[in-house]
């Protein structure tokens, strides 16, 4: 848990920063609990989007010049008969983590909420995906580029830190043999798994900005130059098993690079 200089720092450097983020948004008072819930969810999938921990909703800042100017927002307050923490955890999906917290500065007080980014799904608040468009608050379904680039930053986390490819029930169906030959012709098996290490080599490359081919896949395997053929029969049954895709169709073989199937 942090202490109150840790939240008293926070406000200061986001104050510091020169505009609106897509992860962060300043108020004055204005608290009604349906845009709250649909700020929670644009902001942690902007967060997730621009690659940040956390996104954040500060009341008592104004907006123009960011000058503390105090807040007389509630987050104790009820909705009907319920919390408003708990109003909005119900009409989240996922249930993500979020917390209000009071600072004061100067003598007057303000309100942090900090958002946890969204992960492995896009958060949707009352059955809604938001996002931010610059500093707007708008529904994702209007924003397919956006969408794609979610999804593509949420699958691609999804599987770089799952513990067990298992988790994955579309990628069990997908299994790939990844093998090396040693010595002359001995062929030993190096790992067999759902999903496939060239399916996994194949979205490091991409979030590097980078497509896979023969030679980086011989080099992510060790394998020896003159036994390119096995990179290549990895290739297409990573094709084959619908995992990856060929970045331009047309390119003749030896020009070829592929990319995640989602990509």
């Amino acid at each position: 848990m942090h202490d109150d200089a840790y939240w008293l720092s926070l406000v200061h450097e986001l104050r510091a920063l020169p505009d609106e983020t897509g992860w962060l948004e300043f108020k004055r008072n204005k608290g009604e609990p349906q845009e709250i819930g649909e700020y929670i969810s644009a902001l942690a999938n902007s967060a997730a989007l621009e690659g940040k921990a956390h996104a954040y909703l500060l009341w008592g800042i104004d907006d123009a010049g960011h000058a503390v100017v105090g807040t007389g927002f509630d987050p104790a307050r009820r909705v009907g008969q319920e919390e408003l923490e708990s109003w909005l955890l119900r009409q989240l999906a996922p249930k993500i983590g979020f917390r209000f917290v009071r600072v004061m500065i100067e003598g007057l007080p303000l309100v942090v909420l900090e958002i946890d980014r969204a992960y492995r799904h896009p958060v949707q608040f009352g059955g809604a995906e938001f996002i931010r468009v610059g500093s707007h608050k708008k529904r994702l379904k209007d924003f397919p580029e956006k969408a794609r680039a979610l999804w593509r930053v949420l699958n691609l986390g999804a599987l770089l830190f799952a513990r067990r490819l298992a988790d994955f029930s579309r990628l069990q169906r997908k299994a790939v043999r990844v093998v090396v030959y040693q010595g002359k012709g001995r062929v030993q098996t190096l790992r067999e798994q759902q999903g496939g290490q060239g399916y996994l080599h194949a979205c490091l490359r991409y979030v590097q900005r980078e497509h896979m081919t023969n030679t980086s896949l011989r080099e992510r395997f060790g394998i020896d130059v003159k036994n390119s053929a096995t990179a290549s029969r990895l290739l297409r049954e990573a094709l084959a098993a619908g995992s990856v895709r060929l970045q331009d169709p047309e390119a003749p073989p030896k020009l070829r690079r592929y990319v995640p199937s989602w990509a």
